[in-house]
């Protein structure tokens, strides 16, 4: 709607105030924090605010809209490395005791 002769555009959003605003940000850090992603669409359909608008406030903070815990430690990736080398020891342990047990039954 164009401004002609004194019209008011009368398309004007909600407006927030400060306290509104920090809850919904602070909403989106907790689920953030607990799923790892997901804060901005969680809030926006907690609170009716648009993901848009949360979005341009967490940038507006300074704040990334991706979670901190986004991209995991390295140090993770090592231990998930640890944990798979000894399942597939066990694996193969358990392998050995299953033919074991095959033989044990077929002399029954």
């Amino acid at each position: 709607m164009s401004k002609r002769n004194g019209e008011r555009n009368s398309a004007k959003g909600r407006r927030y105030s400060l306290a509104e605003k920090n809850a919904v940000l602070k909403h989106v850090e907790t689920v953030n924090l607990e799923r790892g992603r997901g804060g901005i669409s969680a809030a926006a359909e907690q609170f009716g605010v648009s993901p848009l608008t949360i979005s341009n406030w967490l940038h507006s903070e300074g704040v990334s809209s991706r979670s901190q815990g986004s991209h995991p430690p390295v140090e993770i990736f090592y231990r998930m490395a640890e944990v798979q080398e000894q399942i597939m020891k066990a694996e193969g342990e358990l392998a050995r005791y299953e033919r074991e047990y095959a033989k044990l039954k077929s002399e029954l």
